[in-house]
């Protein structure tokens, strides 16, 4: 596959065709003279069309790269980068992370051309690196997944062959750039003529300017995760900006059956679950949902094979449960410079007399009667949360860097949207706040635990292992026994109602605390505010839903007075 860019990108309400695209990539291409082969390079850009243009342009060279989200510690940035070996960013900010170079792109916003000026041409061996992606890790350090451009290649005839797109398709690209289902919005999408609406930092993580860009732009393909989804339902509880979809595709994180039924009732298109870790490049399954009464993640895509196997990987009969592993072309290489996690996740089974290579996906299911399989979850510490995988280890091991914090046990409340737990001991009373702070230090926001609960003793099974359950039973009994000293409905004290909306029970939450050290993430910041709303009759503008709108709570309760 050429990965050649065929599309148009509409951004901010500009719309630019495939003429200027191309002249843009080409520019962008001669600028690369400088790198390497076999060089591996890291990607920080704005979301505009340079950055997409850009990823085609690295793609079209055989340049490996690695999107980085520089809101990530330093820390966690630079190990990231050493284990990629990496010396180079690509970036149109100032950035000191390691003392890397920076590589500035040529300046091809204004570039306007008739002329298409023609690309660099390359022959790239499909085996080679496109991109990498790292995930959370069990020992506290994240891993480096190798995707190989064939991987890629299968994934996108794979998709197009199975998803029923509509002839003139708008698909709206929200999905942060390190997050691999970005790719089926950017990549995918360019190279089958669609037109990609882009939505900028600020618009993506907003369900308001979100809703406004899909119903501004005739947006009729959009993919999310559940998640996303539901923060969307909380600004608009109808779903109605989704009633002219032709193809809604979910993915990422368990589908909720109530959630299909409140789809299946607007969306005018075809509704698909989609099923896939990074490691066998983004969906390797998906089913069409669209007249399903109940949830399954289908078959899979082209040149993919699924089995279902006991924990010493023998096959296992039909409707017999078991770890799901997948094989086929789009396996990773594996952990970059990680040999020993590698050959754990990627293993050889026999299939017919011959050895094939899958990975353990950690997920368990069944294949189904009718041929669907089914996920029924993980039996590990990993979770999803908004689409990220999360290891508990891996805060675990973070949060053991906290100075005066013995020692944790961190937990996922699958009755609070999958929300972390941390439950630590310590011979000193901490503040929560502070204990935030600390591990914002060394962990991305996404993974610092929303509640810190300061307990007498940890809880461990009796093969020594954190007993995550009975730590979460533990919790909720202690949240019905603990009197609540929170406002209601009628209070004056704005404090009190905030802290309750918040879901916290103390005195912890103040008026200076700063939104982003409480550890909640945007779908709960987005429930808050819409709780207000109808708590107080006040209205949020669109651009104050987004998650750095609010500095301190003092901020939120005075733009609530102001308004009663």
């Amino acid at each position: 596959m050429d990965f050649e860019l065929r599309g148009q990108i509409v951004c901010q309400g500009e719309e630019i065709d495939n003429c200027r695209l191309k002249h843009m990539e080409a520019e962008i291409l001669s600028s690369f003279s400088d790198i390497q082969k076999g060089e591996r390079v890291a990607i920080s850009l704005k979301r505009t069309p340079v950055m997409m243009v850009t990823i085609f342009a690295l793609l079209k060279k055989g340049i490996p790269f690695l999107p980085i989200d520089v809101s990530f510690p330093t820390e966690r940035l630079i190990y990231m980068l050493d284990k990629a070996e990496i010396s180079t960013i690509i970036s149109d900010s100032d950035l000191d992370i390691g003392g890397r170079n920076i590589f500035r792109l040529p300046d091809v916003n204004t570039s306007i051309t008739h002329h298409v000026i023609e690309a660099e041409e390359r022959k790239v061996d499909p085996n080679e690196t496109a991109y990498i992606l790292f995930t959370s890790g069990t020992t506290g350090l994240p891993k480096a997944v190798n995707v190989l451009r064939r991987g890629l290649c299968n994934f996108i005839q794979g998709i197009m062959e199975r998803v029923e797109f509509p002839k003139e398709c708008r698909i709206a690209c929200i999905t942060n750039v390190t997050f691999d289902i970005f790719f089926l919005e950017s990549v995918l999408a360019l190279t089958q003529g669609m037109t990609v609406v882009l939505a900028d930092e600020s618009e993506r993580s907003n369900p308001r300017l979100i809703k406004k860009i899909v119903e501004e732009n005739k947006v009729n393909v959009m993919q999310c995760t559940p998640s996303t989804m539901k923060m969307l339902e909380m600004i608009d509880p109808g779903l109605g900006f989704l009633q002219n979809m032709d193809v809604l595709m979910l993915g990422g994180e368990p589908f909720p059956l109530t959630m299909l039924g409140s789809l299946k009732k607007i969306v005018r298109g075809r509704i698909y679950n989609m099923y896939g870790p990074t490691e066998t490049t983004i969906w390797s399954a998906l089913s069409d949902l669209t007249h399903a009464e109940e949830i399954n993640i289908g078959k899979p895509i082209k040149n993919t094979r699924i089995y279902i196997a006991d924990d010493q990987l023998n096959l296992l009969e039909d409707e017999k449960e078991g770890e799901i592993l997948i094989a086929g072309e789009g396996l990773a290489r594996g952990y970059l410079n990680d040999d020993e996690r590698t050959n754990k996740a990627f293993v050889f089974i026999e299939i017919d007399g011959k050895a094939e290579r899958v990975y353990r996906t950690g997920d368990y299911g069944y294949l189904g009667r009718d041929g669907n399989y089914i996920c029924t979850g993980r039996r590990d510490a990993q979770v999803k949360v908004n689409g990220h995988r999360i290891e508990m280890g891996d805060v675990e091991h973070h949060i053991g860097r906290i100075p005066d914090i013995k020692n944790s046990i961190v937990a996922a409340d699958p009755d609070d949207e999958n929300r972390l737990i941390c439950f630590y001991l310590s011979e000193k009373k901490l503040k929560e706040s502070e204990l935030r702070k600390e591990a914002l230090k060394v962990l991305p926001d996404y993974m610092v635990p929303s509640s810190w609960m300061q307990v007498e003793e940890l809880l461990y099974t009796s093969s020594g292992k954190s007993d995550r359950k009975a730590m979460l039973e533990r919790h909720k009994r202690f949240k019905q026994m603990s009197p609540s000293d929170m406002g209601t409905e009628e209070t004056d004290d704005l404090l009190q109602v905030i802290r309750e909306c918040f879901g916290f029970t103390g005195q912890e939450v103040e008026r200076d605390t700063v939104l982003k050290s409480m550890g909640v993430d945007s779908i709960k910041y987005v429930q808050v505010l819409v709780s207000l709303e109808e708590k107080f009759g006040v209205e949020f503008e669109d651009e104050m839903l987004s998650g750095d709108y609010f500095v301190t709570v003092n901020d939120l309760i005075e733009f609530v007075s102001n308004g009663i």
